[in-house]
């Protein structure tokens, strides 16, 4: 029996356990090599939740962690499914891969998107809000 019976598409997914493991790993080996700082980024979410616990193995290594999420790093935005937000940073980051005339006509042109409709999404937004997070990620990584 499906978890969710009307979804339609889907992603590559793998069980939080085996996630928590797997970020466990990753910090031993960075630890192990020198690492005084771990930053994570979480695009997915509930991510950050089990990279915290990942981190928790490690809290008297003396290392320190900062593990955040997208829109954390913004203040006054939030993050989206592939909305506004994403398309914006892909059209930016990427813009070969952002067709958004492949919605044209589509009666489920929205269906997997959660958040402002990507058809507001712009290039330059997505510069902006890419200079934005990268400040704030280099103002967390400064902090002692």
């Amino acid at each position: 029996m499906q978890k969710f019976p009307k979804k339609q598409y889907d992603c590559y997914h793998i069980g939080a356990d085996v996630y928590q493991t797997l970020l466990e790993n990753y910090f031993y080996r960075m630890i192990r090599i020198g690492f005084k700082k771990i930053f994570v980024l979480a695009g997915h979410y509930p991510n950050a939740e089990i990279a915290i616990l990942a981190s928790m193995k490690y809290k008297d290594s003396g290392i320190k962690f900062v593990i955040v999420k997208e829109p954390n790093l913004v203040n006054g935005e939030i993050g989206d499914h592939a909305g506004k937000w994403e398309t914006s940073l892909m059209m930016y980051l990427y813009p070969d891969l952002v067709d958004l005339k492949r919605m044209d006509n589509k009666e489920d042109r929205l269906m997997a998107v959660e958040g402002k409709d990507p058809i507001s999404a712009s290039k330059e937004y997505g510069k902006q809000m890419l200079k934005v997070i990268l400040a704030k990620i280099e103002a967390l990584l400064a902090k002692e």
